[in-house]
């Protein structure tokens, strides 16, 4: 038996080696050690079409918000899809009105496609092709290859299918949610900074967990973004070609049986 528990110690310092070289290999390839570049306004217009995808109803706003309420001042084509909760009506509701805000011109069958309460990888990359096909988008956001969050994996996992099946050739800019990036790119969100505040706050159903204080830990992150060269608040990505994307998604990430349902 101490055997048995033995190898399974080895296999899992394995793994983890190998999971910590794939991500410093995909930073390395990256640039992303480098100082980050500041996406101004001709360089957020220069992202052209944006489509945010979204795991669940406040990942968007809490990862890039701020960036968002720019895109939306500047007149760029901008669209949202959430992969969870569309039938339910208080997080739908709660969705709707942030969407009111930022892209108001959006129908609930492109904003809420699945109403499902995780992201399955199967229906996600359907999804994902059909928003394609319909915005026609130059950049595609979603969270971080380094996010941990089961869901968001998952929808990493998607978009990485997708790209590999059929060759889509845009960039793929990285936000974070629940685990950090090292960026290539910030956004000064300081004058977006109170807007974004409302819009973390219409997410009330989500914002009654005492233990989870989501407005004030991201506002937190991004105070420390800020240090970056912004005035006071920013958000950080990373930005990188679709086939870019893809190549740090195979050597980063793994499909868990479960969810290629």
């Amino acid at each position: 038996m101490p055997q048995f528990f033995a190898s399974i110690v080895e296999r899992l310092k394995r793994s983890k080696y190998v999971n910590l070289s794939s991500h410093v290999l995909s930073l390395l390839r990256h640039d992303v050690a480098l100082w980050p570049e500041h996406l101004d306004d001709e360089g957020l217009r220069g992202l052209g079409r944006v489509l945010v995808l979204t795991p669940h109803p406040d990942d968007e706003v809490f990862g890039m918000g701020g960036t968002m309420v720019r895109l939306r001042d500047l007149g760029a084509p901008l669209s949202i899809t959430w992969f969870t909760n569309a039938e339910e009506p208080t997080r739908k509701a709660e969705s709707r009105a942030v969407l009111d805000r930022l892209v108001p011109e959006m129908t609930d069958d492109e904003a809420f496609p699945l109403p499902g309460e995780h992201v399955l990888v199967g229906e996600s990359t359907g999804v994902i092709r059909e928003r394609i096909a319909a915005f026609q988008p130059d950049t595609i956001c979603l969270p971080s290859v380094f996010d941990t969050h089961t869901d968001h994996v998952r929808l990493v996992l998607a978009l990485g299918e997708v790209i590999r099946r059929d060759r889509w050739a845009g960039r793929v800019l990285q936000y974070e949610v629940w685990s950090t990036l090292v960026p290539n790119r910030l956004v000064d969100i300081t004058a977006a900074m109170p807007e974004k505040r409302e819009l973390m706050n219409l997410y009330r159903s989500q914002l009654r967990q005492d233990m989870l204080n989501y407005v004030d830990r991201i506002e937190a992150l991004n105070r420390y973004r800020g240090l970056g060269g912004c005035d006071d608040w920013a958000e950080a990505f990373t930005l990188t070609t679709a086939a870019e994307f893809a190549g740090m998604v195979r050597r980063t990430k793994r499909l868990p049986p479960h969810a290629a349902l």
